[in-house]
């Protein structure tokens, strides 16, 4: 956390929340996001990963603390979609255009489509789409809007673990080619390793709210595939996650 420049693009110093002003969800949580970064934020389940979302987002306020945001929007996708069902794929991409009082382009929107490989689904309804399909479609949604920094709430957790690799490195080329802000959160340890710059344990402390307890650099090449999960750095990183994870509250 010491190596961070001097103004990040999001950073969050001493962030309390609490629910009805009683049990601490998050207590002290300091993190930082530089311009151009992929962040992944794991930890168990109920730690209070996506009330940091929540937060960063605007969503929700802290308790106490303090949230700095340098950018102008913000996007963020869920477990769902979220897709309107009486739209084709290519109408609810342009959606984004209509909620931001601009039209899109049919140029925009087709570039867009093509850029998470779909420009020959365009035509379909959401009830004709794979689960991978429908969140390509809402990721495409959220490129064409041309946010600041991307939120991921376990974006790619209820499909198929093939179907995740390849939506995993769809992300990734997108991520590095458009040098997006991301922030991440999954509980898959290797999906955590393979998108991102660096892994943020977030953990319970000693009964209190959760904070970040470890911050791992992931020192991989810039350009991934599928075939460096299978290799001894990749599998290092993940064991250091893991145990990160297992040690809890101890940094």
């Amino acid at each position: 956390m010491d190596d961070m420049s001097a103004d990040p693009l999001l950073s969050l110093d001493g962030v309390c929340q609490t629910f009805d002003g009683v049990t601490s969800i998050i207590d002290g949580l300091n993190m930082y996001v530089e311009d151009g970064e992929f962040v992944a934020v794991v930890g168990p389940t109920g730690c209070g990963k996506s009330t940091l979302l929540r937060l960063v987002a605007g969503l929700d306020h802290p308790t106490a603390g303090i949230i700095e945001r340098r950018c102008h929007s913000l996007q963020m996708l869920f477990q769902e979609p979220a897709l309107l069902p009486w739209r084709t794929l290519r109408e609810n991409v342009a959606l984004v255009g209509e909620l931001q009082g601009h039209a899109l382009s049919t140029e925009e929107v087709d570039a867009v489509l093509s850029s998470v490989d779909l420009s020959d689904h365009s035509d379909k309804f959401p009830h004709q789409l794979s689960g991978g399909m429908k969140m390509r479609t809402s990721l495409a949604r959220s490129l064409a809007a041309k946010g600041d920094l991307y939120l991921f709430d376990e974006p790619f957790s209820a499909v198929d673990e093939i179907t995740r690799e390849k939506l995993n490195r769809l992300l990734h080329e997108l991520s590095v080619s458009r040098k997006l802000t991301c922030v991440f959160v999954t509980h898959n340890i290797s999906e955590a390793v393979y998108l991102s710059h660096r892994v943020l344990v977030m953990s319970h402390n000693s009964g209190a709210g959760s904070r970040i307890t470890h911050d791992i650099p992931i020192v991989l090449p810039m350009l991934r595939n599928n075939e460096i999960r299978f290799t001894s750095q990749f599998q290092d990183l993940c064991k250091a996650v893991h145990t990160a994870m297992s040690i809890g509250g101890t940094p």
